[in-house]
């Protein structure tokens, strides 16, 4: 058995060297010469995502360990956010009027969504960025999406942690019926608030939807239009981001209500990787629809052998798969063929998003402990 073994091993490790570098390049943008409690969290961050992708690699579970660093993204990311605001403005997350005038406030990566047209259209941006940001975060969004295409929403998102989480806590779904068309609702809210953000030149999806204030900034409540707003936020988290992925074991906010994953999902068809189903493997259990968390599988597409656009690529149906009918692919190549070394490919894009995007929140929450540890304050 160990002879067996041993050349597994080595295949393992030597699709692991790559992602060691990538993680000590992404790690050595963080180290200090006087800042030992950074050092410290960047090391056990390093040191943590590496174990979990080398799991990924050698156990072949792919969405298993992913969901571990996705769902520890987003637990870590208001800690390190919180307390990072409190030392530039001196409270927590309370954005207010002033704050706002003199932009003094964390841009989201949804809120690119709503700043496209107005700079096409006028050559302006609003609150919080500015142009020359605005372009650069774009241009970020776009190679991300030509890498990886919506599969941002599984490895780099900071936020969605937070209902893959609560989708676990159940180990069978309450609601398990839910209309496949219910998919495109991301697509019409991105459509309106792109619109709507453009004639109003506002943030209408931030200022009005985004349930993820709860746990990041929210503007200071001083009219009935903000008490609103803050009630919104709050019946979004609790419905979109709590309650219904508990009863469906679904990311339903990603699945119903997100821009930006729509946004994402454009990239689908020009990004080099997707989900193949092998229909000579395919016993049609179904099993694949019923487990994947965005509704990505339908009757129609399984026939097809194919995922609809708002695949994520998260690999549960890949991992599950009795049959082991579905693989990752690259465009362009042959169906069915290598595909264990498509999968590793895939792989490097999806931890760079994850590395430079999405792990910096645990750093950041470790970094916060650490300094609590050793001076008994989180803020320096």
């Amino acid at each position: 058995m160990q002879n067996l073994s041993a050349p597994k091993i080595g295949r393992s490790l030597a699709a692991f060297i790559p992602m060691i570098l990538l993680s000590l390049f992404a790690a050595m943008q963080a180290v200090s010469q006087t800042d030992m409690q950074m050092n410290i969290a960047t090391a056990i961050t390093v040191i943590y995502v590496l174990t979990l992708f080398f799991l990924i690699i050698h156990k072949k579970k792919t969405d298993t360990y992913r969901s571990m660093l996705f769902i520890s993204i987003a637990v870590a990311f208001p800690l390190g956010f919180t307390l990072r605001v409190f030392e530039g403005r001196g409270r927590f997350m309370v954005l207010t009027f002033e704050d706002m005038l003199i932009q003094n406030a964390e841009f989201c990566h949804i809120g690119i969504t709503q700043n496209i047209l107005p700079l096409v259209l006028r050559n302006e941006v609003f609150f919080p960025i500015e142009a020359g940001d605005v372009i650069f975060t774009l241009m970020v969004v776009i190679g991300l999406g030509l890498m990886i295409g919506r599969g941002w929403c599984a490895w780099g998102c900071f936020w969605g942690g937070w209902e893959e989480g609560f989708s676990q806590i159940r180990k069978k779904a309450v609601i398990k019926k839910i209309p496949p068309k219910l998919r495109f609702l991301p697509f019409a809210v991105l459509l309106v608030t792109a619109l709507v953000s453009a004639r109003l030149f506002t943030s209408f999806y931030c200022f009005w939807l985004c349930p993820f204030k709860t746990v990041s900034e929210f503007v200071e409540i001083r009219t009935n239009v903000v008490m609103i707003q803050t009630i919104l936020f709050l019946a979004l988290f609790l419905g979109l981001v709590i309650v219904l992925p508990i009863l469906t074991k679904k990311r339903t906010q990603c699945t119903f209500l997100c821009p930006f994953g729509a946004f994402m999902s454009l990239f689908h068809k020009i990004n080099p990787f997707e989900i193949r189903i092998d229909p000579a493997k395919c016993n049609h259990c179904q099993h694949c629809i019923r487990i994947c968390p965005v509704l990505a599988i339908t009757p129609e597409t399984l026939e097809k052998g194919t995922t609809t656009i708002s695949c994520i690529r998260c690999a549960r149906c890949i991992d599950t798969c009795p049959t082991g009918a579905i693989s990752y692919h690259i465009r362009g190549t042959k169906l069915f063929v290598k595909p264990e070394l498509k999968r590793i490919l895939f792989l490097y894009p999806a931890l760079f998003a994850a590395l430079f995007i999405g792990v910096p929140a645990i750093q950041q929450c470790l970094y916060r402990i650490a300094l609590f540890l050793s001076t008994g304050s989180f803020i320096r």
